[in-house]
């Protein structure tokens, strides 16, 4: 649990240490690639976040306490 904003914490990773951390964990191989490595670890937090964005019914295209602007000049 992140103490700053009380949340669960969903932790990818291929160290133990670093899982215990957190109850939502997903233990990733240790023996991969390194070129590869950041497609296959954050590829499920993605996929985690949207569909528990979607399934909670809330915007994927507008995060409460984060402001999208764009500028055109």
């Amino acid at each position: 649990l992140s103490e700053e904003r009380r949340a669960n914490l969903l932790i990818v990773s291929d160290e133990e240490e670093l899982l215990s951390l957190s109850s939502a964990r997903l233990l990733m191989p240790s023996d991969m690639p390194e070129w590869i490595s950041p497609l296959v670890n954050i590829l499920p937090g993605q996929l985690f976040a949207y569909y528990l964005t979607d399934l909670r019914g809330l915007s994927v295209d507008s995060p409460r306490g984060l402001s999208k602007v764009t500028r055109t000049t």
